[in-house]
Parts: C-alpha cells; sequence; structure tokens
C-alpha cells in the first residue's frame, strides 16, 4: 500500500508546479525504488496453510538477508486509469478534479448524488413559481376592460402582491384614503 511518505516530492510542489510538466512526471514516477516489492500468498486454504506460511517465512528471510526470493513480486503497474483531464463539478461547488480515475469516482459518490437532487428538486420549485406567476399575468391581461367606474374605484384601492417565501404568491388589497 502507498502512503504519504512515496508522494514527498510530488507533494511538496506548489499546486501550479504540480501542473507542471516536472509535477506531472513526479506524479506518473509513483513512490520509486525505495519501495519493497510486494509478494503475494495465498492463506485461503487452511489444508495449504503450513505451505503458505513457508513460503512468506522465506520470502522475509531472503529479504533481510538481501537475496532473491524463489517466489515472484507482483507486477507493479497500477490498474487505475491515471489520464489527465481537468474537470470541474459545478454542481459541487466548483470541486476540481485532475485524472479521470478520481473525476469518475467523483460522479459516483454519495455527495454529488445528493447534490445533484437536490439541485433538480430547486430548479422544479422554481419551474413550478414562475409556472404560476406566468398564469398569474396571463389572467390580469387578458381580463375585459375596464368601465370608466371601475377604474375610478380602482384609483382609490391600493392592490399589492407579496411573496409567501414557500413559492406562492399572496394578493392584498386595502382602501386608500381621500
Amino acid at each position: 500500500m502507498l502512503g504519504f511518505k512515496e508522494f514527498t516530492e510530488y507533494l511538496r510542489l506548489s499546486p501550479q508546479e504540480r501542473t507542471s510538466e516536472e509535477g506531472k512526471r513526479l506524479f506518473k514516477q509513483g513512490p520509486g525504488p525505495s519501495v519493497p516489492p510486494v509478494y503475494s500468498v495465498d492463506s485461503t486454504d487452511l489444508s495449504t496453510w503450513d505451505q503458505s506460511v513457508a513460503q512468506a517465512i522465506e520470502v522475509v528471510q531472503a529479504y533481510t538477508q538481501g537475496q532473491l526470493p524463489s517466489l515472484s513480486p507482483e507486477p507493479s503497474q497500477r490498474k487505475v486509469d491515471s489520464t489527465v483531464v481537468r474537470q470541474v463539478c459545478d454542481v459541487c461547488g466548483g470541486r476540481v478534479f485532475l485524472h479521470q480515475h478520481e473525476w469518475t469516482g467523483h460522479l459516483k459518490s454519495k455527495k454529488h448524488r445528493h447534490n445533484v437532487k437536490q439541485l433538480a428538486r430547486e430548479r422544479e420549485k422554481l419551474s413550478l413559481t414562475l409556472s404560476a406567476r406566468e398564469g398569474q399575468l396571463r389572467e390580469e391581461t387578458s381580463s375585459p376592460l375596464q368601465s370608466s367606474h371601475d377604474r375610478d374605484h380602482n384609483e382609490d384601492s391600493q392592490t399589492e402582491i407579496t411573496d409567501t417565501g414557500d413559492g406562492g404568491l399572496a394578493h392584498t388589497a386595502g382602501s386608500r384614503a381621500i
């Protein structure tokens, strides 16, 4: 398992230097030769436990004595898609991802999916509010012409439309003193 110390050279770079050619090279270089090889010993079958333990002991003894063990190490190739891409997730507040595997993992994350659902709910609420307001405006513009008596009466009254805060509108009418 790789840890912090295997990437210290890369992590010491500034954020700008990390995106440079040198930074990309250090990241792709990986842990380097200071990390010992990984050996796989299958210990799932209890009937062969003694043989498995003997293999593991042989690997450790050979390593401590500076010799090559008879068992071959696991290949050190990373199986992660390290394609460098710059993706920004506007749904999650502008988070930036520099590698394809990070972006793919983020899109599948619980936090991202929650934010997508929340955004969809907010858009639906806004759409309903706009539709209701459009309906009100159509009703106001399609009403028949008022008589002169109605216009005179309406000049003495005061009408106010306010936002109720829950996506609806409230209509209040009052009289003005003459």
